[in-house]
């Protein structure tokens, strides 16, 4: 059996721009494709956070091992040059957020503690003038989004239910328009929510042939 492992990268047209043969196993990436970065962030199965040349991947800029205490951390993608680590662990978390400088990972820039336990994944999304940091939690049951800048709960979805069933969110993106898409993975759905928490409402089901999906991209 051939247990060689490929990262591809697609366009989005569904065509392959480049592969890297022989690659860890990659959990989650984010993409920097504007200004004035040019890279993409990897977490591996290895623990490791890689930075990568978006135009020629097999390039590894910069590496980092993840921070102790965020050896399995949820990841998202904050600003031009920013991106944020969130520990999963048994009780409220903690989150790291990291600027990338040119080809290099830069240090940290600041900690943010999270009401929340289990953070499984993170989005931003911007509603009212505010730029909101919204994460879910599938043990918690239960979306989160805080004030990006204060940190404060602007709303919480605990223990909701969706058309008869008790949400279990997992991965969450949005789409830049000001709506959020989470994948709930246990009940093999995809559903929608407005950026001010409300119009929560279900996309896909299994009829539409979604199963045991837990990670989301707009």
């Amino acid at each position: 059996m051939d247990a060689t492992k490929t990262l591809k990268i697609f366009d989005i047209d569904g065509m392959a721009k480049q592969s890297i043969r022989d690659h860890h196993d990659v959990f989650q990436l984010v993409c920097f494709e504007e200004e004035p970065l040019n890279v993409l962030v990897l977490k591996t199965s290895s623990y490791n956070l890689e930075l990568r040349d978006v135009k020629d991947p097999s390039i590894l800029l910069d590496a980092m091992y993840s921070p102790q205490g965020y050896e399995d951390p949820s990841l998202c993608k904050t600003s031009a040059t920013t991106f944020l680590l969130a520990t999963w662990e048994d009780k409220p978390s903690t989150a790291a957020e990291y600027e990338i400088i040119g080809d290099k990972f830069g240090k940290l820039k600041r900690e943010i503690n999270i009401p929340l336990k289990h953070v499984y994944g993170m989005t931003t999304v911007s509603h009212d003038d505010k730029k909101l940091l919204v994460m879910t939690s599938w043990k918690e049951q239960t979306i989160l989004a805080l004030d990006y800048n204060t940190l404060d709960e602007v709303w919480r979805l605990e223990d909701v239910e969706c058309d008869g069933e008790v949400i279990h969110p997992h991965g969450i993106c949005s789409d830049g328009a000001g709506h959020l898409f989470v994948a709930d993975g246990t009940n093999e759905r995809i559903l929608t929510v407005n950026a001010d928490g409300t119009g929560l409402r279900k996309l896909t089901d299994t009829e539409n042939n979604v199963s045991k999906i837990v990670w989301i991209a707009p």
